[in-house]
């Protein structure tokens, strides 16, 4: 695939090409709290054996830390930012031997610790608040019998201080269900909404396999063939959360070879009414903690295609004369250097193929920010179609509520005959080479998905 539009996200000014147009992008204000810089989840993994609790900030951290015997996964505790940015302060990690691994931001802290207690150094890993924020969470540090743990929460304190750990200290980073993008953010809402065309909940569907009869039913009509569904199943929270629709995708596939279960799926429904030209996509989204983002994959979106030009044309590498679509990726550092220059684990953006665009494959447009941390994110996305002749239309993105993307100068479409036709549900790595498969298994969870029209 070829990137050719990227939207950067920590530069004070850029430039954004889409449609054929240039024009200066100007960085959104500066944040006194930080807040905005600390995007980076960090998970917190225990060792039930040792009592001790290991902070991972990359995938493959994680995968490292639960091979090792840090089995317990307590989720992404909170977000912090990998570099110096003004109102925010260095983080150091010390670890003693393979054991216990302490978190400070006290420079003493850090002198006594190496000097009297036994630990070492590992230099500064993350940069955090010096002081609480509306947009930040406590982080507050536990001993006991010389092992540290962390809680950001009153239960998660309430049930170390019921297991003999006292109190030591803490520090503040943003809270990990409402972290700032450092990207374009917005607050307007999307056009009206108009009319619900697909409302899939899956909470009438049975536990297991996911079947072509019980997808139909739930989101449209599209393929029948089982073959499409082997990657998928029915799955339910252990802690009863409403179902869900988990897609496997297994280590060294991609959806290119589609000839074993783990490659993936794509399942295009067409809408019953083709003739709109305003549309959002919303859905919740998960990928299981430790997942490996190796190069990237896709996730759904909306197409639309002139009468009798197959779905699939606007996408892979193929024509845009008669079709746009608008999916959403996670694309990772190891293909795209705009991913390792935003100092972040990933980047979410929408793959878009539309007339203009920079090359055979569709742009990136980023929203500046990572998707790919083990908890549940609802996106959504909202295109409002080009007049023909002029580049006026609107392409929005909003994660957990915030505005990510707001462009109004694309062109989807030079045909007249082409609207907002399909849902194209796509959840696969790739990509058409070995240079987007991963090294391991991992799962992709998607629930409540709402299509709207206008």
């Amino acid at each position: 695939m070829a990137a050719g539009l990227v939207v950067m996200a920590l530069v004070a000014t850029a430039v954004v090409v889409l449609a054929g147009h240039e024009r200066p992008v100007a960085a959104p204000p500066a944040d006194p709290s930080g807040c905005a810089a600390m995007t980076v989840p960090v998970r917190y993994q225990v060792n039930p054996a040792t009592r001790t609790g290991l902070f991972t900030t990359t995938a493959s951290g994680a995968t490292t830390a639960r091979e090792t015997g840090w089995t317990q996964d307590e989720g992404v505790l909170f977000r912090a930012a990998t570099g110096p940015t003004p109102g925010l302060v260095a983080v150091h990690q010390l670890r003693k031997g393979e054991g216990d691994q302490l978190w400070t931001a006290d420079a003493d802290e850090v002198t006594e610790a190496v000097r009297s207690w036994g630990y070492v150094d590992q230099g500064v890993v993350a940069y955090v608040a010096r002081a609480a924020s509306p947009c930040t969470v406590q982080v507050q540090r536990f001993q006991a019998g010389g092992v540290h743990r962390y809680a950001t929460t009153a239960a998660g304190r309430t049930a170390l201080r019921g297991g003999g750990w006292a109190a030591e200290g803490s520090f503040y980073a943003a809270r990990p269900e409402a972290a700032a993008s450092p990207g374009p953010t917005f607050s307007g809402e999307s056009d009206p909404p108009g009319e619900t065309v697909i409302d899939a909940r899956f909470d009438e569907e049975t536990l297991g396999p996911v079947t072509p009869d019980s997808f139909i039913r739930a989101v449209g009509k599209t393929n029948r063939s089982d073959a499409e569904y082997d990657s998928m199943t029915y799955e339910r929270e252990p802690q009863g959360r409403s179902r869900f629709v988990r897609t496997h995708l297994a280590a060294h596939r991609i959806l290119d070879r589609n000839d074993a279960p783990g490659d993936g799926n794509v399942l295009v429904v067409p809408l019953e009414d083709q003739s709109r030209d305003s549309a959002c996509v919303t859905y919740d989204v998960r990928f299981s903690p430790g997942f490996e983002v190796s190069a990237g994959g896709k996730l759904p979106g909306l197409l639309g295609v002139a009468p009798g030009v197959s779905p699939a044309t606007p996408t892979g590498g193929g024509k845009t004369d008669h079709g746009w679509s608008g999916r959403v990726m996670w694309l990772g550092p190891k293909l795209f250097r705009f991913v390792r220059e935003s100092g972040q684990p990933d980047l979410a953006v929408t793959y878009l193929y539309h007339p203009g665009q920079a090359g055979t494959f569709g742009d990136d447009v980023s929203w500046g920010r990572s998707i790919v941390d083990g908890t549940w994110h609802t996106l959504r996305q909202c295109y409002r179609l080009n007049t023909i002749g002029q580049a006026d239309g609107r392409l929005q993105a909003w994660v957990d509520g915030v505005g990510v993307l707001d462009r109004s100068d694309v062109v989807y479409r030079t045909d007249h005959a082409v609207h907002v036709t399909h849902l194209d549900w796509s959840i696969f790595r790739g990509g058409d080479n070995d240079d987007w498969t991963a090294s391991s298994g991992g799962d992709v969870d998607l629930d409540n998905l709402v299509v709207t029209v206008a």
